[in-house]
């Protein structure tokens, strides 16, 4: 995935680092670790964009310092993460 990558790709690599270190829901990673491996998975691609992006999908939550992983990041699939507009519940 290189510079050109959209919000959606950098939101799904976002969370596949979630599920590779199989943080169950609820659980959080250090920001700063997430955004790491996020600059080097992506090139450099906008963590911001990715960010809000897991959050309008409800999959992720910026809690400052840690991002916490939501029941609908936990349970999405690659096919769950096909854009289809907000997911249920989401706070668009």
């Amino acid at each position: 995935m290189g510079q050109n990558a959209s919000s959606q790709e950098r939101a799904i690599a976002m969370l596949s680092i979630f599920k590779s270190r199989n943080v169950a829901e609820g659980e959080s990673l250090m920001a700063s670790d997430v955004f790491i491996d996020c600059q080097l998975s992506s090139g450099g691609a906008d963590f911001r964009a990715a960010m809000q992006y897991a959050e309008r999908r409800n999959w992720l939550k910026d809690e400052g310092a840690v991002i916490r992983l939501l029941d609908a990041g936990r349970r999405a699939t690659l096919a769950d993460c096909e854009d289809k507009g907000p997911a249920k519940g989401a706070v668009v």
